[in-house]
């Protein structure tokens, strides 16, 4: 399947490749349209929720603004699976 993320989760997504995947991250900076595999999702979904519990979320433990767009990746990502 290609990977093309909602412009407004490029960002995120970008950051999370590249603390967490970044040789990943060198293959879809290459230009091409690039396949990703269902188990390659996961660990980007599994990253994405690393990164939730370590900058999404407020004082009380709700969401602040990153962690919400964090959970819309976790659910976009999830999406591309099936």
């Amino acid at each position: 399947m290609f990977f093309r993320p909602p412009q407004r989760l490029v960002t995120i997504l970008d950051e999370i490749i590249n603390r967490y995947h970044p040789d990943f991250g060198a293959r879809l900076a290459s230009g091409e349209k690039q396949s990703v595999t269902s188990a390659e999702i996961i660990e980007l979904q599994q990253s994405a929720g690393d990164e939730f519990i370590k900058t999404g979320l407020r004082f009380d433990d709700e969401p602040n603004e990153r962690g919400l767009l964090i959970e819309d990746l976790i659910d976009w990502l999830g999406r591309q699976r099936t």
